[in-house]
């Protein structure tokens, strides 16, 4: 196995130091966000596995709108689109408020509870990767708790890497 070490990184292209501050404000007021760029497109860890399935999130733009998803997807499939099927779709919602949302860790899932998205102390921070051996109701809640733990680490990529 080969490495190599990067001693000196020097970024020196104005454009891509200035990312943000490029984007173009409309005659509305508002901010466009993506420009003429490709939309990005956010995946979350799988809260759950089976077989070549796997579950999990995936938050995206479209037009004005954040639309948060849960989905299946067969990772052996060569194309990633044509994996994916949607189980779910959580919300369509304005991308701003949607942002403000997600920076306040508000569960998504059902924003009109204004639910703050928190582990349950039972099964703490850890991932559950095998159900297998739990009761339906542990089962259940273990699964639960997955999902709440790749949202948040969805979220906070989302907001820690601007786009």
């Amino acid at each position: 196995m080969s490495s190599f070490l990067i001693e000196s990184l020097e970024i020196s292209d104005y454009d891509i130091l200035h990312k943000q501050d490029s984007r173009e404000t409309l005659e509305d007021g508002d901010l466009d966000l993506f420009g003429d760029e490709t939309m990005p497109v956010f995946y979350s860890f799988p809260f759950y596995s089976t077989n070549n399935l796997d579950y999990q999130y995936k938050i995206f733009f479209e037009g004005d709108y954040l639309v948060l998803q849960e989905i299946k997807s067969n990772d052996l499939h060569p194309n990633i689109e044509e994996s994916e099927i949607v189980l779910k779709e959580h919300i369509r919602i304005e991308s701003q408020q949607g942002l403000h949302l997600l920076s306040e860790n508000v569960d998504l899932r059902n924003i009109e509870g204004n639910k703050i998205l928190e582990y349950c102390p039972t099964w703490g921070d850890i991932l559950q990767t095998d159900l297998s051996t739990f009761s339906k109701q542990d089962a259940q809640s273990a699964l639960e708790n997955n999902k709440v733990l790749v949202l948040k680490d969805l979220y906070k990529h989302i907001i820690e890497n601007p786009f």
